[in-house]
């Protein structure tokens, strides 16, 4: 006898939600992406105090975003695929949390090496939240409606850019620099408590559950290419005269 085989669920369309859905997910998203952007303007403004308490190095320095940067740009397209494989909500939720984690041990940081692996955590987080942001649009308008939501996301960055380094002066003059980082914990927790609650649940494109054997390879087939870049990146500190232990460890790591 031959199997009977069902068809996979199709793919949730634009006109499947409701105008209530969008508006409710993407007020999610935006709370997402506005916790990432804004910590990014806000820590930039507290470097040189930074710098000063836990007397880093010049050639060490470039370490603290760099490794936020590094992780970062390796995660987007992992996040991009783990999205399309489960649904972006529970890799929005997973995202915030990797997030939150990595700025209270940024805040708990008494070393540069301490610091500079936790701003590694925080860019495994925030790379969910930046590529999810742009899949959500694409999920839930049709083309022609995508670009006047892209704005609201460029709105958010706009805004951040002008809000983040008072906010972050203000901060490190008056708390000191460890709240740059602490302050992200209760915008995290609202964002993660309106995703979790009133986020509509966005459907995989796929009609069955993925498996770890099955999609294994889609999802970490690329990470070598990934390391290598990284690679080239400790490569070009390296030249620049970056001789510091961070920038050997690295080096050992990514080699």
């Amino acid at each position: 006898m031959r199997a009977v085989t069902t068809p996979s669920a199709p793919a949730a369309t634009p006109a499947d939600f409701t105008r209530a859905a969008k508006v409710l997910t993407m007020q999610g998203v935006m709370l997402g992406l506005l916790l990432a952007a804004l910590d990014q303007t806000i820590v930039a403004t507290a470097g040189p105090e930074i710098q000063t308490q836990l007397h880093i190095e010049p050639s060490v320095y470039p370490w603290i975003t760099t490794a936020y940067m590094v992780t970062s740009t390796m995660m987007v397209p992992v996040y991009g695929k783990l999205s399309d494989l489960l649904g972006r909500k529970p890799v929005l939720v997973a995202g915030i949390l990797i997030f939150l984690a990595g700025s209270i041990c940024c805040g708990f940081s008494q070393s540069t090496l301490q610091l500079i692996l936790a701003r590694g955590v925080q860019g495994l987080g925030s790379a969910a939240l930046f590529t999810s942001a742009f899949a959500v649009i694409a999920d839930i308008f049709p083309p022609r409606e995508r670009g006047k939501y892209q704005g609201v996301v460029g709105g958010v960055f706009a805004l951040c850019s002008v809000v983040g380094p008072l906010a972050g002066g203000f901060i490190t003059d008056h708390f000191g620099w460890h709240w740059v980082f602490f302050v992200n914990a209760p915008l995290g927790a609202i964002a993660l408590a309106f995703l979790v609650l009133r986020m509509p649940t966005l459907k995989s494109t796929f009609g069955k559950k993925p498996t770890i054997t099955s999609h294994y390879g889609r999802v970490f087939g690329p990470s070598p290419a990934f390391f290598r870049a990284s690679r080239s990146v400790c490569t070009s500190f390296g030249a620049s005269g970056s001789t510091g232990p961070i920038a050997v460890v690295a080096w050992r790591i990514f080699a």
